[in-house]
Order: C-alpha cells, then structure tokens, then sequence
C-alpha cells in the first residue's frame, strides 16, 4: 500500500526487553536514611541508626570533630 503511494517504509528492530525493567542495581549507598557504623582506632566500634541520610549524618559527626564538639557527638 505505501509503495503505490511512492513512500519508502523500513522495519526497526523490536525493543529489547532490558529496556522495559528497570536497571539490576541502583547506586543508592550513602544516601538513604539507615543503620551505620563508624569504627574507633581503640577498637570499640559505633553503631547508630539515622532517620537523615547516611552521608549528612556522617559529615555531622565529623564537623564535631574539627570543632571539638564532644557533647554532640559521641565520636568526638
């Protein structure tokens, strides 16, 4: 029908089906809120759960640190 009206047609290749799911692994790590543990030179380790994310939390701490601020943080 499209060649008695001169037009020129061209068959595509059928999707894949990866590109209908989604991708396998999603590089979520540090920014999402959850359980984290930060171990010590003396041995003892920190564990701790945040409802902010992983990251925000782990630069709080060392914010602490540099300001020498022990009582808003236990690891300072």
């Amino acid at each position: 029908m499209l060649a008695e009206h001169n037009i020129k047609s061209v068959a595509l290749p059928h999707k894949k089906i990866s590109s209908y799911l989604p991708p396998f692994k999603e590089a979520i790590g540090l920014r999402t809120p959850g359980i984290y543990s930060i171990p010590c030179e003396c041995g003892i380790v920190y564990i701790r759960q945040s409802g902010r994310t992983i990251q925000h939390r782990i630069k709080e701490h060392s914010r602490h640190i540099k300001l020498d601020q022990p009582n808003k943080s236990a690891i300072a």
